[in-house]
């Protein structure tokens, strides 16, 4: 069996670098199938997480109650940025982890 992160320094290291998440909007870059993104969704206002791998983007994973406020899309940043339906789109913490 393969733990991933079991004394929860990866969520600690997030607290100490981004500080609280209490009602902030957050850009997430590379969201994968969602490993940080639970670390802090619970606390934020609104969570938008972008992944472009279709593979890796796996919204059905997360709890239902979270889709009035996380929003799981399949696109990059560059294609996220040219879609006028989210232009002019503000965030108070914007995270990336594990993307190049």
């Amino acid at each position: 069996m393969i733990r991933v992160d079991p004394r929860a320094n990866e969520t600690r290291a997030l607290r100490q670098s981004a500080g609280s998440f209490e009602g902030l909007r957050v850009l997430e870059i590379g969201a994968g199938d969602g490993r940080l993104t639970r670390r802090f969704a619970r606390q934020a206002a609104h969570v938008v997480a972008l992944e472009p791998d279709a593979r890796r983007y796996q919204r059905r994973k997360l709890p239902s109650s979270w889709e009035t406020h996380v929003q799981f899309l399949p696109l990059s940043l560059e294609d996220y940025l040219k879609n006028p339906l989210f232009a002019g789109e503000r965030f108070d913490r914007v995270l990336l982890s594990w993307s190049l």
